[in-house]
């Protein structure tokens, strides 16, 4: 992940450096980090190749809130995440589409947790990867990994390559972006990936290597969604 920070004061340049590169080893995320100091000079070089700008609000030359706007005449895409001493000034982010803000100053567990929550959002916009809260951090996952996902009491669980993620949510707040993107509800707590359907009889489905039963209710929507999903299977 490319991020951009634009920070006037030398020693959040240093703390927040800090703090990204011990989230990048403890999640074995690789962060390439590049620095600029005011608003005015972080536009001049911007290129367009970044994943992350955390912009300062309060600098010299031209205030964070300025630089953003003329950043989104650019760029509507580049996550944005505030950076100030005062949330009131953040409040405006939503006039560039911020994705958060962080308030000065910030301890490392906080940090950490609003970066997990940033990059989640981040990975919810793109199709290709979905961020996994667990209770022990983040996992960033394929969606074309994940076989399936399953309610049970007051917990989601994703099957992914073997493995499974538990996650204290419930599966309506997940199934519309899945079933947007291959994924089919084969009951009211499972949703199955139609990628990685190997065969079926009668309401019985094959996920890999296990079976699952759709139900009577979601028999005519599963199957009409496999057929799409894998070319003409009825």
């Amino acid at each position: 992940m490319k991020v951009m920070m634009v920070e006037d004061e030398e020693e959040y340049v240093a703390l927040f450096t800090d703090y990204l590169q011990r989230y990048a080893k403890e999640t074995a995320m690789k962060i390439e980090l590049s620095v600029q100091r005011d608003g005015m000079s972080f536009l001049d070089e911007y290129t367009g190749e970044y994943d992350l700008v955390l912009m300062d609000i309060v600098m010299p030359h031209m205030n964070g809130l300025d630089a953003a706007k003329r950043l989104r005449e650019r760029d509507e895409k580049v996550a944005l995440v505030f950076i100030t001493t005062m949330a009131k000034y953040a409040i405006k982010g939503y006039e560039v589409d911020a994705l958060d803000y962080i308030v000065k100053p910030i301890g490392y567990d906080l940090f950490r947790l609003k970066l997990d929550r940033i990059l989640s959002r981040m990975d919810r916009e793109k199709d290709g990867v979905y961020c996994i809260q667990t209770a022990n951090g983040m996992v960033r996952v394929p969606i074309s990994q994940i076989s399936y996902i399953e309610s049970r009491k007051h917990y989601i669980y994703f099957s992914v390559n073997g493995e499974e993620y538990r996650v204290r949510d419930s599966l309506k707040s997940v199934e519309a972006f899945f079933t947007e993107r291959g994924f089919a509800a084969a009951n009211g707590s499972l949703l199955l990936n139609l990628l990685h359907v190997k065969s079926y009889q009668g309401s019985d489905v094959v996920v890999d290597d296990e079976t699952f039963a759709v139900s009577r209710l979601y028999k005519q929507a599963f199957f009409e969604a496999l057929s799409l999903a894998i070319g003409g299977i009825k």
